[in-house]
């Protein structure tokens, strides 16, 4: 997924106080896609610090 995207998603949800079905609505996709680019993003952080841990 392209950083553009993850950006957008992540500022809609901010700007409607994380009200998933807002951020939706306004970037025209479901919310059951919302949930699985959260859950995208989630698991690249997981693996972003595993690497990075000592």
């Amino acid at each position: 997924m392209k950083y553009e995207e993850q950006y957008k998603v992540i500022k809609d949800l901010i700007d409607h106080n994380g009200n998933k079905h807002r951020a939706a609505k306004n970037l025209g996709i479901s919310i059951r896609q919302i949930n699985r680019r959260i859950k995208q993003y989630q698991d690249k952080v997981k693996v972003s610090r595993k690497k990075v841990s000592f």
